[in-house]
C-alpha cells in the first residue's frame, strides 16, 4: 500500500461504503496502519492495513480486488440470465 493509492470501504450497519484514497501510512510497535479520506469526505484515521486480508467479513478492499470482484460478478449474472 502507498500514499496515494484507491480502496474501498464496504461499510457496515451505520456507514455507507465509499471509495477513498490513502492519505498516510504509518509503523509502530503495534503494526502497520493507513489513513485515508473517503470521496464523500469522511476521514478514517489509523486502521491496521490487515483489514484488506480477505476473509469474512473483510471492510476494506484493494482497487484491484473490488474490480475483480465485480466483473465476476457480473460474469456470474450474465450466465444466469442466459439460463432463463
Amino acid at each position: 500500500m502507498n500514499i496515494g493509492d484507491r480502496y474501498y470501504y464496504t461499510g457496515d450497519q451505520a456507514n455507507v461504503s465509499d471509495f477513498g484514497t490513502i492519505t498516510k501510512l504509518e509503523n509502530d510497535k503495534w503494526g502497520s496502519f493507513f489513513f485515508g479520506k473517503l470521496d464523500d469526505g469522511r476521514e478514517q484515521k489509523r486502521i491496521h492495513l490487515i483489514a484488506f486480508e480477505k476473509g469474512v467479513g473483510q471492510r476494506f478492499k484493494t482497487i484491484e480486488q473490488y474490480n475483480q470482484e465485480r466483473e465476476i460478478a457480473f460474469k456470474r449474472l450474465e450466465q444466469f440470465i442466459s439460463k432463463k
